[in-house]
Order: structure tokens, then C-alpha cells, then sequence
């Protein structure tokens, strides 16, 4: 399930209940998250202050933290999420989890 691991059976149970890409009348939604490049070169060489004003510019254009919409070249291949309920590895299944 997107490389997620749930500490809680609750938390587990209710991710499954989220939508899941269904539209209106039980269509497909377009998924978002699917038009992301995820191989794109990351950024490198920048300064603390200029990845810190790339990610201050992307978290207010694509609000990532409720829309899934990140911007992959930003973080590591190594990205790691995790808090009490979830833990996770890679920004495109980070990206996923979120828009769901």
C-alpha cells in the first residue's frame, strides 16, 4: 500500500476508507499526483537560504502538506516520513499518501 506502514489499526483502518480516485458517478479522477516527474535531477549546490526560499515558494504555489503536490527535484531520494501513525520512504509515496 504506497510502501506504508501503520503503527496504528485504527489509523490503517481509516486510510482505507479514503477515497479512492473515483470521481462523481464512479469515473476515474485524474490522479494529480500522476503528472509529477519524480525522476526529475534534484536541486544541489544551494544554499541553506536559497532551498530554504525554494521550499517556502513551493509549500505556498502547491500547499504539499493537503495536496500531495510536491516538488520531487527539493528532497532526497533517501526522503523518509514518519510520525506516530505512519511511517514511509520516498516523496512520491509520501506525495500519494497525502492526496489521497
Amino acid at each position: 500500500q504506497n510502501g506504508e506502514k501503520y503503527n496504528s489499526p485504527f489509523v490503517e483502518m481509516l486510510s482505507s476508507l479514503l477515497p479512492g480516485g473515483t470521481g462523481m458517478g464512479g469515473q476515474e479522477a485524474a490522479n494529480p499526483i500522476d503528472a509529477i516527474d519524480f525522476a526529475v535531477d534534484k536541486k544541489s549546490g544551494l544554499t541553506l537560504e536559497a532551498m530554504a526560499h525554494e521550499l517556502d515558494l513551493g509549500l505556498s504555489s502547491r500547499e504539499w502538506f493537503v495536496t500531495g503536490k510536491v516538488l520531487p527535484e527539493l528532497f532526497s531520494d533517501r526522503f523518509a516520513f514518519q510520525d506516530p501513525d505512519v511511517k514511509l520512504k520516498g516523496i512520491e509515496n509520501y506525495a500519494r499518501g497525502v492526496h489521497r
